[in-house]
């Protein structure tokens, strides 16, 4: 190995020959490249389900929450005890 800007050495050059996986034999279950075999498992095709949570917004309950036609101020909040206390 020698020292250059890359951590290894690696054929620049290499080919990866893989069969595919995903071609069929016309109207057949099994690889194009595959021999039939007495007893081969039958491939199927797989499916996924999906499991979607949703949570519905509804403005007229927001706009319900925040109606503030009957809002009272308290001093007390608004000044703090220590404030009354100097007004007193």
């Amino acid at each position: 190995m020698c020292r250059n800007k890359y951590k290894y050495d690696f054929p620049p050059t290499y080919k990866y020959d893989f069969p595919p996986t995903y071609k069929y034999e016309f109207n057949l279950d099994r690889y194009a490249s595959e021999n039939a075999k007495e007893g081969e498992k039958r491939r199927a095709p797989t499916c996924s389900v999906f499991v979607i949570e949703v949570e519905f917004f509804d403005s007229r309950k927001l706009r319900r929450a925040l109606n503030l036609t009957s809002a009272t101020v308290h001093s007390v909040i608004m000044l703090g005890e220590a404030d009354l206390e100097l007004l007193a």
